[in-house]
């Protein structure tokens, strides 16, 4: 049905997935490697047979995966950081030699829209400028790392206290300094 979630799946993969696709190189986890087999059953013919390929193995030796033909696909089941998928782009562009890719994401999960932005850019940059690779995620959620938030609560909290420096009182004092030392101790461990 229309409003099943893997619909929106489908249609993206049928929108963004270019018909000239010779290799699929999947994220090291079950459900990218899954997604990358689907795909590549999907659109493969007797003519075109399409690889699939561990990104994990591409980043260990790009030279080895050198090809001109045909467009690269990257498949992430999902992404929060984006840093294996800025590792698998650093390897693409000595393995595809004819400079054509697309990076494709089920689920990302990160901060902020403004940080969705920075990933996107950073993967689309090639030559040509900002846009040289095209990208592509089906859901987007924004969520701060919950460490980060920890983090900058503790800092304000840390900040407020630190504002008490008049406050002499004998347990007062103690308590504040207590709890002060504390909480540097949480931000040095992270």
């Amino acid at each position: 049905s229309k409003n099943h979630p893997f619909s929106k799946v489908q249609r993206v993969i049928i929108q963004s997935v270019p018909s000239n696709v010779s290799r699929i190189f999947y994220l090291d986890d079950n459900a990218s490697r899954t997604l990358a087999r689907r795909i590549a059953s999907f659109i493969s013919s007797k003519q075109n047979k399409i690889q699939v390929i561990s990104a994990h193995k591409v980043q260990q030796n790009p030279s080895q995966y050198k090809s001109s033909k045909g467009m690269a696909l990257v498949v992430s089941s999902a992404m929060s950081s984006g840093r294996k998928l800025i590792g698998i782009s650093q390897a693409l562009r000595v393995a595809q030699e004819n400079e054509c890719a697309s990076f494709l994401v089920i689920l990302s999960r990160v901060n902020d829209e403004e940080r969705q932005n920075e990933m996107r850019t950073n993967l689309q940059y090639g030559k040509d400028g900002k846009y040289h690779y095209s990208y592509n995620s089906v859901w987007n959620i924004f969520a701060s790392d919950e460490r980060e938030a920890a983090t900058m609560t503790w800092s304000r909290e840390l900040k407020y206290l630190r504002s008490f420096d008049f406050v002499k009182g004998p347990g007062v004092r103690q308590w504040i300094d207590r709890r002060i030392s504390q909480l540097q101790a949480g931000l040095s461990q992270g």
